[in-house]
């Protein structure tokens, strides 16, 4: 090599070198490792892009490059939609060749993660744990993909995924009278297909196959909960007018306590609904049970006359509210098209029995809420993968709602009247929907107006006009048993939401004992009570939240009667659903205004029928929520929730129990869009008739809830 000339080998490799630079300033100018951190829910290690299964990123998240020797060499954040890049020049660089130890760290802080509940997911063909070994180059490529195990689909997608929901009926349900028409024998538990559409069955009824249990094993339920690791639904009892209690441990006693557990594998007709335990047994009452009288008109309750039109308004004599009765001293029917009049149960909605119900991820905890005491209940679940019953672990009171001058738009206290939203008296709170979410549980509770109370309708022009009618979202920390004495979420119920094409006026109504004077013998009546009975959370945080109508189970269909004679009566149920957008740079959630939460707005902006801004308009979110005939939206009322939500994570939809979702008198599921507010889907799940009353425009259905699967435990 000594004897080669310098000049000579320069031109020799003169083409080559220039190549090879060309090549390495390609590479340096493209090297870098790039990638995203993504919510996996159903842990493929993918990100799903597809309709109805969206993996959204996850903004925040610190990527740290190490070298050999253990050295910070670079540091990237993700963006707003989880990705990141390491460029090849400047700050935070790497070089090509570099070879690095790359670490995904989650904030301490802020609002997107909470590193004590997110997890590395099931590990996937094209991405790594939170710790990745890469040399830079020309795209290479690190994703990390995260998973909170409350939010693991698995296998499930709205294609094959199943809901649950209690079917209300009516009449004494624990005497069989061996007929097809016996309350007995009525289904009250069904599951049906996350995208069924249509009128299912012609209508009347999901499959015998996926009735889970009757009004015998259960009698009327709202709250619905599943346990994922034991796969089993546990029921709570709820007081409706006109549907009685089941049984409780065994016996035809009334049970208005009880909590019952479903086996989703078998059907009712093999046993797989069960009694599983009662607040009431453990010593908690759920109803009136210390020095009261005896159950009867004249000793626990009276009704009066109103101008003639029947008996109107149900009294509690002395200590009498909260007596319930058994189901033959309520005088219900055993045939489910006989008539009963049931008055005493009237006023007794929402004050007594039991509201929502949930279970913890690792199925150890029950959290169920007493509408009598207004508690929260945590119990410990006796062998959570094969559960037997339940112990009391604690109870927790709700806080009182804040003073109105320290909320935003009511410090001139001299305006309102009054320096509190609570005295006790005319604003009662009262509590109903709990969800668990992060080591938090949310419950709902709404001041009723009940005693008195008054609510002035908003005219959108500015400060909201005072009302005894407020929601409030509380956050209890699960580890110290304490609640957040500042509300999540708090707004009046005051807003328009407009007038149905009945003329009769949807707003919130505060609570009553007494049918309004103006309504009409044999027709279609209203008078909304706002019960706030469900909350979800949707992937970016936001709440959606459910609320029911009370007057959708104090009446029924015109098969009932009034509160004290045979003239009959019908309601129509007018809940709603709402949404609450969560400000990641605050962390502070937003109640939705003219049909606008967050960065979005809908369709249902200045519709008229929703919270206002304060500028003279007023909408909502999800607009399509109205009852429709046939898909004809002219001949509807404005808002027909039932309260029950569900969310399967990805599916960028919410679920919800509704009635009229295709036809009059019909009760089912509706589907909404979260990114539109839109309706998806609509299925029919029953319809009242001459041959099979049920409970037509008033509550048919209770919560609903999504049969999961579990997160596999990961090891490593």
């Amino acid at each position: 090599m000594k004897h080669l000339n310098k000049t000579n080998f320069s031109g020799l490799f003169k083409p080559t070198v220039i190549a090879l630079i060309l090549i390495l300033a390609t590479m340096y100018t493209n090297a870098q490792i790039s990638g995203k951190v993504f919510r996996d829910f159903n842990g493929d290690g993918v990100q799903q892009n597809a309709v109805n299964q969206v993996e959204p990123g996850v903004p925040g998240v610190s990527v740290r490059a190490f070298n050999s020797t253990d050295a910070l060499v670079a540091t990237q954040i993700t963006n707003a939609v989880g990705a990141y890049t390491f460029p090849t020049t400047g700050a935070n660089s790497l070089a090509v060749g570099t070879q690095v130890r790359l670490e995904f760290v989650l904030p301490t802080t802020g609002c997107e993660t909470n590193p004590a509940f997110d997890f590395a997911s099931l590990r996937g063909s094209v991405y790594g744990s939170n710790v990745q070994f890469k040399t830079s180059g020309a795209n290479v490529t690190a994703n990390f993909g995260l998973n909170d195990p409350s939010e693991y689909t698995g296998n499930l997608t709205t294609a094959n995924a199943k809901l649950i929901t209690p079917y209300m009926q009516s009449g004494n349900g624990l005497t069989d009278d061996r007929t097809d028409a016996s309350s007995a024998i009525q289904p009250t538990v069904i599951s049906t297909d996350y995208n069924a559409t249509g009128l299912v069955t012609g209508g009347i009824f999901v499959p015998a196959a996926q009735h889970l249990a009757t009004n015998l094993q259960t009698g009327s339920i709202y709250g619905i909960a599943n346990s994922k690791p034991a796969n089993r639904i546990f029921s709570a009892s709820y007081m409706k007018r006109y549907g009685g209690f089941g049984p409780a441990n065994g016996t035809f006693n009334n049970a208005p306590g009880t909590i019952y557990i479903t086996n989703p594998t078998l059907t009712a007709a093999t046993n797989a609904t069960s009694y599983f335990g009662s607040l009431d047994a453990l010593g908690f009452p759920t109803h009136n049970t210390t020095g009261t009288p005896a159950y009867g008109a004249g000793t626990s309750f009276t009704t009066s006359d109103n101008a003639g039109q029947g008996d109107r308004t149900v009294t509690y004599l002395g200590n009498g509210l909260g007596v319930v009765g058994t189901n033959t001293q309520r005088g219900l029917a055993n045939l489910i098209n006989n008539p009963s009049n049931d008055a005493a149960a009237y006023g007794q909605v929402g004050r007594v029995s039991l509201g929502d119900i949930e279970v913890s991820d690792d199925g150890r905890f029950m959290y169920v809420v007493n509408l009598f005491d207004r508690k929260v209940y945590k119990l410990a679940i006796i062998n959570p993968s094969n559960p037997t019953g339940f112990t009391f672990v604690a109870s927790y009171t709700l806080p009182n709602p804040p003073l109105r001058n320290t909320v935003a738009g009511f410090s001139a206290v001299a305006n309102y009247g009054s320096a509190n939203f609570f005295n006790g008296t005319t604003g009662v709170q009262r509590p109903f929907g709990i969800k668990l979410y992060k080591g938090k549980l949310y419950v709902t509770g709404n001041t009723t107006g009940e005693n008195g109370g008054t609510s002035t309708i908003d005219d959108n022009t500015g400060t909201p006009e005072y009302t005894d009618l407020w929601a409030y979202v509380w956050e209890l920390d699960i580890a110290t048993g304490v609640f957040n004495a500042t509300p999540k979420v708090q707004f009046p119920l005051n807003f328009n939401r407009g007038t149905n094409v009945d003329n009769l006026n949807e707003t919130w109504k505060p609570w009553t004992n007494s049918i309004a004077s103006s309504s009409t013998v044999g027709s279609l009546n209203s008078y909304q009570q706002a019960i706030f009975t469900d909350i979800e959370i949707d992937v970016d945080g936001s709440m959606i939240l459910g609320f029911r109508d009370r007057f959708g189970d104090q009446l029924g269909y015109l098969n009932n009667y009034l509160t004290g004679n045979s003239a009959n009566l019908s309601a129509i149920a007018e809940g709603d659903i709402y949404r609450v957008h969560y400000n990641k740079s605050t962390c502070v959630y937003e109640f939705e205004k003219n049909g606008t939460a967050g960065p979005i707005t809908t369709a249902g902006a200045n519709n008229g029928t929703g919270p206002s801004n304060y500028n003279g308009a007023n909408g909502e979110y999800y607009y399509d929520d109205n009852a429709w005939q046939g898909n004809n939206t002219t001949n509807n009322q404005l808002s027909g929730g039932y309260g029950g939500l569900a969310i399967l994570p990805g599916s960028e939809q919410v679920v919800s129990t509704q009635l009229d979702p295709i036809n009059f008198f019909t009760g089912g599921i509706r589907t909404f869009n979260n990114t539109d507010g839109s309706a998806d889907n609509n299925v029919e799940l029953y319809i009242s008739d001459s041959q099979r009353k049920l409970f037509g425009k008033s509550n048919g259905l209770g919560d609903v809830e999504l049969l999961g699967v579990v997160s596999p435990i990961e090891i490593g």
